[in-house]
């Protein structure tokens, strides 16, 4: 991590340079650019990646992939907070039912959640819902496994795992920027 603080920094030192002079060349066209307004987008881009690593380490799901299904989360109305709280709700069901919990193993059976790997086991997830033809049984077995939050999740869910695959290439630069 300090390595990429030490990049960051020499980075935002270098879009000051580079403020300096665009704004030398471009303040006889009346036009002007601030280094701090540069040095703003370079701290919100930074704290993103942060967020990103941080959320990556909790939920055991790539930075690359939370990044592509940041896209999707921020369409369906679903924040990536409440997307990263449901994948570690879902691995934490998953274990729970393997220890032995009935209650947990009955939704995930249902669901056809199977996978062990966070991020597969929620594509699962998001595919069980979209395909769903019962949808309190759906919304019940939901909360057995996500608890109440389920309900912010389900428009991100409703989309499918193919939704969240399509979010994710359509936002591919992002999340290869962020994995770096």
């Amino acid at each position: 991590t300090k390595g990429a603080f030490d990049s960051a920094s020499n980075n935002v030192r270098g879009l000051e340079t580079a403020a300096s002079k665009l704004n030398g060349a471009l303040g006889a066209l009346g036009l002007g650019v601030t280094a701090a307004g540069l040095v703003a987008i370079a701290k919100r881009g930074i704290d993103a990646a942060d967020a990103l690593n941080d959320l990556s380490a909790r939920t055991g799901v790539s930075v690359k992939t939370l990044a592509g299904w940041n896209l999707a989360a921020d369409q369906s109305g679903t924040s990536l907070e409440a997307l990263g709280k449901g994948v570690q709700k879902l691995a934490l069901s998953i274990g729970e039912a393997e220890g032995g919990a009935k209650k947990q193993a009955a939704a995930l059976e249902r669901l056809g959640v199977t996978a062990r790997d966070p991020q597969q086991a929620f594509e699962q997830l998001a595919d069980a819902v979209a395909q769903s033809n019962d949808p309190l049984r759906t919304n019940a077995d939901l909360q057995d496994v996500l608890g109440k939050s389920y309900a912010e999740l389900l428009p991100l869910l409703q989309q499918g795992a193919h939704g969240l695959r399509e979010s994710a290439s359509a936002s591919a630069t992002f999340a290869e920027a962020m994995e770096r």
